[in-house]
């Protein structure tokens, strides 16, 4: 077990999340947002000195949704500094990632921390215009739209 993966692990544990592992190299457990439960994902790339972090979305996109998804994941995209959404076009898993670069200086739990806020933190704020775009038909760009005003409001309430 290398420094990192052992890092991830401790920094999982105190935060109170129920993990499995696949290896030495990926972490995986649930997470339970404001407008969902999702898996998340942690690969541990000791030999690079990254650390990769994925919130897999709870339903895959229908393959005749997944042009719409293309253009709502473009507008989620444009402007986000810390990570991204992307989506697998065969078998349209959507997921928001984030990753650590830390060559050179020592993985801090804090960096975890602020990574994993952040990539959860995006994926509970798109999820639901997402899901309008699975399910409701929602046209990509009102989803975006609504997403982003509810999120503008409570930002003004905070």
């Amino acid at each position: 077990m290398g420094p990192v993966f052992e890092t991830v692990g401790a920094w999982l544990t105190e935060q109170g999340f129920e993990y499995d592992t696949q290896g030495e190299e990926v972490f995986s457990f649930r997470y339970r947002g404001e407008n969902g439960i999702w898996q998340c994902f942690v690969v541990c790339r000791e030999a690079e000195e990254q650390v990769l972090f994925y919130s897999a979305a709870p339903v895959a996109v229908p393959e005749e949704r997944r042009i719409d998804m293309a253009e709502f994941i473009l507008r989620a995209n444009y402007g986000s500094v810390l990570g991204g959404f992307e989506m697998d076009v065969d078998d349209g898993e959507l997921r928001y990632a984030t990753g650590l670069d830390f060559t050179d200086t020592k993985l801090d739990p804090l960096m975890l921390r602020n990574m994993v806020l952040s990539n959860v933190l995006m994926m509970d704020t798109y999820l639901p215009g997402a899901l309008a775009v699975i399910h409701g038909g929602v046209a990509p760009d009102e989803a975006i739209d609504k997403t982003e005003q509810v999120e503008a409001e409570e930002e003004a309430e905070a």
